[in-house]
């Protein structure tokens, strides 16, 4: 199924999207929340808390229960975990180098908007050699406030110089739905990712596969 409408900007989320993070964070946060004695997570148990950004992925692990005190440790446990270990296992989806050159070569300008932290974003996307396919790269830390608030979309569309009607929001999630909703974008959503299929039934376009991104927005 193609966009109801042409765009030339397309906005990525990351994890899920553009590159399968899932192991990585699993490591991360079972060493960040361990403190509390808390079990190993895995990469099918983070899937479902990613995608709110930090602080909430670090609450919903240690549960309504935690102190604040609980919470800021093992927020600064995972961001020093985490940092040295980005892409121990982190790898691109499927065609997704490949797809996003076609589209560079057919013109479409690219943007990061993440919930993670925009200096993490970065780093992943540097390392994995993806960082020249986007103009701009936004993390949770940036924008006035995370997705899904419209905020978010609009503070990337403005440093693109674009407009909604001519943009498109690719994510794995309900938030990312929700947050091209609220800006007034398209979405296109991916199976692929870290949430169920059923959650992903008010997108625009729903994809199965990241090289499906070229029949789509033709």
């Amino acid at each position: 199924m193609p966009v109801i409408k042409p765009v030339r900007y397309i906005v990525f989320d990351l994890d899920g999207t553009l590159v399968d993070t899932a192991e990585d964070l699993a490591d991360a946060l079972s060493y960040a929340v361990s403190p509390s004695g808390l079990e190993p997570l895995g990469p099918e148990d983070v899937k479902p808390l990613v995608g709110e950004g930090l602080e909430r992925l670090i609450a919903k692990s240690l549960g309504p229960d935690a102190m604040e005190e609980d919470v800021q440790l093992g927020i600064e446990r995972f961001v020093t975990y985490y940092n040295d270990h980005l892409v121990d296992s982190t790898i691109p989806y499927e065609g997704v180098e490949d797809t996003l050159g076609e589209l560079e070569s057919r013109g479409y300008v690219m943007a990061v908007l993440s919930n993670k932290r925009t200096a993490m974003c970065e780093a992943i996307l540097g390392e994995l050699g993806l960082s020249g396919y986007f103009r701009v790269v936004v993390g949770g830390d940036a924008p006035p406030e995370k997705k899904p608030s419209p905020l978010a979309a609009l503070y990337v569309l403005e440093a693109l110089g674009a407009v909604a009607a001519e943009s498109v929001m690719v994510g794995d999630s309900d938030i990312d739905i929700q947050t091209a909703e609220a800006a007034g974008m398209q979405s296109i959503a991916v199976t692929y990712g870290f949430r169920p299929e059923h959650v992903l039934s008010g997108a625009g376009t729903v994809l199965h596969r990241f090289t499906d991104l070229l029949n789509a927005l033709t």
